[in-house]
């Protein structure tokens, strides 16, 4: 079963990081899923700037990172070490 603060955190960092090759392989989640739950990140205002590309996958090449996903990182800081551990996002986001 996902772990959706996980998810977020993982989406989260993945973009601190500048991977802008984000995409729902990575969690092995529906690609229709994994892009609703990106776009309500940025409604939520965690994000900024996520634009669908022309073949309807997102596109984070200028993704922002405001406050209050900074602050989830920040109030998540107990997964900084496991989660830079972890060779496998989908397995990380699943404990």
């Amino acid at each position: 079963m996902m772990n959706e603060a996980r998810l977020t955190y993982s989406i989260l960092k993945e973009i601190e990081r500048k991977n802008g090759k984000i995409s729902a392989a990575d969690y092995g989640i529906d690609p229709l899923k994994f892009r609703h739950y990106v776009m309500n990140l940025q409604k939520e205002g965690m994000l900024s700037n996520v634009h669908l590309g022309p073949d309807e996958t997102l596109d984070f090449k200028k993704v922002e990172i405001q406050y209050s996903g900074m602050k989830y990182l920040a109030d998540h800081f107990e997964w900084i070490m496991p989660y830079r551990n972890s060779l496998d996002r989908k397995a990380w986001i699943e404990l």
